[in-house]
């Protein structure tokens, strides 16, 4: 048990320090605006995936998962990184709700779609709802 803590700390500190210089190439660091790591956010999105997003906020709720699978190819390991960066964006806008939506479909997708129970999938579905009233 304490090998299995210790390399978990090991693997999180080499995360973190592995962030932080990828932050420093791309030009984003703690002392760059919140709007401007928005903006970079928003062209990488759409650098990537032709949308932006407000874009992705604006899809139509009932196929938005299946678009970005079958539209940009998009797998459920990319799919749960989408709902990551969705999520650092809708913590910065004025109406999050439409992101919000979008990524509590995300991630029940993931859920349903995975053959392996997760804990941590249950946990963020239930955050989202929670944000969401539901």
């Amino acid at each position: 048990m304490e090998h299995r803590d210790y390399l978990l700390r090991q693997l999180d500190t080499f995360g973190k320090a592995l962030a932080s210089v990828l932050a420093r190439l791309s030009g984003i660091d703690s002392d760059t605006s919140p709007s401007h790591k928005m903006e970079l956010m928003d062209t990488c999105l759409t650098e990537n995936l032709s949308l932006s997003v407000q874009e992705l906020a604006e899809m139509d709720e009932k196929d938005f998962v299946e678009q970005l699978i079958q539209e940009r190819a998009l797998n459920p390991e990319n799919l749960q990184n989408l709902s990551c960066v969705m999520e650092i964006y809708a913590g910065t806008c004025e109406n999050p709700l439409p992101l919000l939506n979008k990524i509590l479909l995300i991630e029940e997708y993931i859920l349903a779609d995975s053959t392996t129970y997760s804990l941590e999938q249950h946990q963020r579905i239930q955050y989202f709802k929670a944000l969401l009233n539901l």
